[in-house]
Formats: structure tokens, sequence, C-alpha cells
């Protein structure tokens, strides 16, 4: 038998998979998030980077001159989900459901259900596709899911008051509250200043 001698200097080529979008509908979404919520048993508002890391997963910050937004890194069983260093604990709420949403729907689904076999993904911030539209959807109706909003909301007389009651209840950004209730319907208002 010979020795197998390694090139030093040869590089490894493997390139990271890009997110492909699932072409789940918003009612699959919807019902997908739901079921995450509840194998985490996370409760509402709960503390998100302690679910991750019960996952096997880590949240970790990064430096940035401005702008918002993360980005996933799934290896193995092994994701870091990125988000930056300045931005407010309910907006990196919701950055940390975008990068688990990313998890679950284009890396756990094809992995698992659909045999695909990828072994490394890497999703950057600010990437405009279906894939991140998937995870925004996936992101709004985990942190906010619909029964509850809706619930929740027959509960507020003061309509003007609604989004602010949302955000505070649900432990979200006015904005991410406000999006949500435009898109279930309950609010019809443009975006608060």
């Amino acid at each position: 038998m010979s020795l197998f001698i390694p090139n030093l200097f040869a590089k490894n080529f493997a390139e990271p998979a890009k997110a492909q979008a699932l072409g789940a509908s918003a009612t699959e979404i919807e019902e997908l998030a739901g079921e995450c919520l509840r194998q985490m048993e996370l409760e509402r508002g709960g503390d998100l980077t302690a679910a991750v890391s019960r996952l096997g997963g880590r949240v970790s910050t990064m430096r940035s001159f401005g702008g918002g937004g993360s980005k996933l890194e799934a290896i193995g069983n092994e994701f870091v989900i990125e988000i930056f260093d300045h931005t407010h604990p309910r907006r990196d709420r919701f950055e940390i459901a975008h990068g688990l949403g990313h998890w679950v729907m284009h890396y756990l689904i094809p992995n698992q259900r659909d045999q695909v076999g990828i072994a490394w993904l890497r999703v950057p911030q600010y990437e405009d596709s279906p894939a991140n539209s998937e995870a925004n959807r996936f992101a709004f109706a985990f942190l906010m899911p619909a029964d509850e909003i809706r619930e929740f909301a027959a509960t507020v007389s003061d309509t003007d008051r609604l989004t602010h009651a949302i955000s505070d209840e649900f432990n979200v950004t006015g904005q991410a509250a406000h999006l949500r209730l435009l898109g279930l319907g309950l609010v019809k208002a443009p975006t608060p200043a």
C-alpha cells in the first residue's frame, strides 16, 4: 500500500449552497412557523437566543456602519445567525426569526424531506430573493402567530393603540407589528411615523 501525500497548497473549492425558495404558500409557511413554535415550546416574546442555542445553533453579532439585517451560515448540524451589533433588541428578534426561517425552510427541509444533501448553506444579509421573502413571512408568522394576533387585537378597544399594543405584547418593533396587522387585514392605515 502506498502512502497518500496531500498537496499542501491545494485549496478546498467547496462552495456554499444558496438558499432556494420552497415555493411554499403563505398558509403553508404560517403552519410551518406554528409547528416550529410548538416544537420549540417558545412562549410569546421569549428569548430567541436561548431557543437557537437549544437547537444547536448560536447567535453572534457583527459590526456594521448602518442598516440592519442578518445572515445565516449552516454547516452539518450547526448554524450561526449573525445580527448587527447596533440594532434594537426587538429588531434583533425579527432578524433571528428570519434566520431561523432560512435554516428551517432552506436547509432542514431540503435535507430532511427532500434528501438534497446540502452540506453548507450561506445566506447573506440584504439578499433580495424569493427565499428571503419566505424567510420574512416565516419570521412574521413565528413571532406573531395569526390566531394569537387576531385574539389579542379583539381585546384592544382603541384601534389607534393597536400597533403599539401588539408591539409590546409580542416583543417586536412597531413597524413589524404594523406590517403584520396590515397583512392580516386588521388595519388599513399607513405605517405610523
